[in-house]
């Protein structure tokens, strides 16, 4: 691929597999092992298994954003 030609709907960019990266990472902390069967402490009124997954929520919106940018075709063909 040169300078002058367009990239292909299927290239692998630095940003896919940073997406991807991040997703893997999403993954492995979507499953909090190490919170099992604990309640304390208490965050915001909530135990803290409970406040890691707000918190984890929070964190997937940029994840999703950045897949859906580093995979979404730039326009339709």
């Amino acid at each position: 691929m040169t300078a002058t030609q367009p990239r292909s709907k299927n290239s692998r960019n630095g940003l896919y597999w940073l997406a991807m990266a991040v997703f893997a990472l999403m993954v492995v902390l979507s499953f909090p092992f190490w919170l099992d069967s604990k309640v304390q402490p208490v965050v915001f009124g909530l135990p803290i298994a409970y406040t890691y997954h707000a918190l984890f929520i929070l964190a997937a919106v940029p994840t999703l954003w950045l897949l859906f940018k580093a995979i979404w075709p730039e326009r339709e063909d």
